[in-house]
């Protein structure tokens, strides 16, 4: 962060993760004004860093929140399992989009590995997967907005296709599910070209 003329950096590696047992999978930042980053590892861990932006008066300490220890706890997710993409909703910046790659009980239909959040800048969130969502492993996310109504809609990348999925609704708070409501819509974006993986999902913005 900086002006260009006086960039400043913080190390985050080994203060989370050693770099060779656990790796950086994925990092993105909020667009909440507040610069808010979202950091998560090959072992399924998930930190939120705030005040990133101020780093003389950052404190590791009161400024580094690890979010899904009592997820990983419960049992509902595996800490094994790498976390490969990370979305902030651009309307929404308590949403926040978690996805778990792997095969295993995916592929099987036994687990979800899309998981989300309506309260990703508080201390202990709760998170809930995302009903409806075909099983199979899951690679890639990303919030892009309509440009005709400024709605949220986000593409998930799998093994077998690009979905987009809009009008996403909490359909209860414990324990907590996330599903299409009734104005929403689930489809595939490649269509006719049989299985498609996609592993990332970039947006370029640009005008005409």
């Amino acid at each position: 962060f900086g002006d260009g003329l006086q960039v400043k950096w913080n190390r985050l590696t080994p203060a989370l993760v050693d770099g060779i047992d656990e790796v950086f999978t994925k990092i993105t930042v909020s667009p909440d004004g507040s610069h808010t980053l979202y950091v998560a590892s090959s072992k399924g861990n998930l930190w939120r860093i705030d005040n990133a932006a101020d780093l003389e008066n950052f404190d590791a300490d009161r400024d580094i929140t690890q979010l899904n220890a009592d997820l990983i706890q419960s049992g509902l997710l595996n800490a094994g399992n790498w976390i490969s993409d990370l979305a902030v909703d651009p309307n929404n910046p308590d949403r926040l989009v978690v996805v778990y790659a792997g095969y295993g009980g995916l592929a099987a239909g036994t687990a979800r590995w899309l998981w989300l959040t309506n309260e990703a800048r508080v201390d202990s969130p709760s998170f809930g997967p995302f009903i409806g969502f075909p099983p199979g492993p899951t690679y890639a996310a990303e919030y892009v907005t309509d440009p005709d109504n400024g709605e949220s809609i986000l593409l998930v990348g799998t093994e077998k296709n690009l979905y987009s999925i809009r009008g996403i609704i909490q359909t209860s708070q414990s324990p907590n599910r996330f599903s299409i409501g009734p104005d929403g819509s689930f489809t595939e974006e490649i269509q006719g070209q049989g299985d498609v993986a996609v592993y990332d999902i970039y947006q370029r913005k640009y005008t005409v």
